[in-house]
């Protein structure tokens, strides 16, 4: 249809219309010019009807010369009448401001929704727009397809971690959230069980085990109350990654080094603490004393017999 409205060739029954309606013009009946295309006689006459009844329209009103001035002078005096003024009713006065507040709850609504939308990407659990995050990720998640959905849930479970995170250092995080954080490992882990990973993704899987493995550790130190959550959590974590092929990264190792350090720093400053190390004083104890005495005990013995004899050998003269 397009092709034809463009085509500059007029078809067959555009030429025949074209002949007939010259013949017309020139002065000829419309019966006789009909006649002249027996075949085409159905057709052509509603065309010869519809063109006598335009040219018969202008014929009775043909435009003036002043034809838009007049137009202008009309639209100007009208513009001039001055409306009528009447008071609303109170069934139109309580329409009008039913209309204004249903605007104005929309447009709120919309400004909330629009707030919500671009806050959401900060938000965590218990957040007033953490529900438009939710909402996020679902159709991130909808509009995902093959491989690019392993993507989208390696981002989901990311994020999830990250929460925890921000939760832990508020001292807030439940068992909920960390439900929250096994449902996203869960359908990671079938995403894995599904697709074929490259290289960027294993490097991604292994990182995401090993913060984890922190994460859940440093929270497994502090907060007693949440080991089965946490164990649970740790477990499907392990799956998600061997499901990857980087098995055993998140394992529980991780979790142990932060209890085992404090512990040995104190038990270390004990031992520093008793310096009772200093009891090598035996040293002085075992002083060598008793060898200066010997020295000088000989040293005098034979003193006397030299003065002995000079004595005897001046009595004998």
């Amino acid at each position: 249809m397009m092709g034809r409205f463009f085509d500059p060739e007029p078809g067959y029954r555009e030429a025949i219309y074209a002949e007939a309606q010259a013949l017309v013009d020139d002065g000829l009946e419309p019966s006789f010019v009909l006649g002249l295309y027996p075949d085409d006689a159905g057709w052509l006459e509603s065309l010869l009807q519809a063109a006598a009844v335009i040219g018969e329209t202008f014929a009775t009103g043909e435009p003036s010369y002043y034809f838009e001035a007049s137009l202008k002078a009309k639209f100007l005096a009208a513009a001039r009448e001055r409306m009528e003024v009447r008071p609303l009713t109170p069934f139109q006065r309580v329409r009008t401001a039913i209309a204004a507040a249903t605007v104005m709850v929309g447009a709120g609504a919309a400004g909330v929704v629009t707030l919500g939308m671009i806050t959401a990407n900060t938000a965590v659990p218990g957040d007033w727009n953490y529900t438009f995050k939710l909402a996020n990720e679902r159709m991130q998640y909808s509009l995902s397809r093959g491989n690019d959905r392993v993507n989208v849930q390696l981002s989901h479970t990311e994020t999830r971690v990250q929460e925890i995170v921000q939760l832990s250092s508020r001292g807030s995080v439940t068992a909920a959230d960390l439900a929250k954080l096994q449902n996203d490992a869960a359908e990671l882990k079938a995403q894995l069980e599904r697709a074929r990973l490259d290289d960027e993704q294993i490097a991604r899987m292994k990182a995401l085990a090993e913060s984890s493995a922190a994460v859940l550790g440093d929270l497994q130190a502090r907060r007693a109350d949440l080991d089965a959550a946490l164990a649970s959590t740790k477990r499907t974590l392990d799956d998600a990654a061997a499901a990857a092929g980087v098995g055993g990264v998140a394992t529980v190792t991780p979790i142990a080094t932060p209890t085992a350090e404090p512990t040995a720093e104190p038990t270390a400053e004990g031992s520093v603490t008793p310096p009772p190390a200093e009891t090598p004083s035996p040293s002085p104890s075992a002083s060598p004393s008793p060898e200066p005495s010997p020295e000088t005990t000989p040293e005098g013995t034979p003193a006397p017999p030299e003065a002995t004899p000079t004595p005897g050998t001046a009595t004998a003269r």
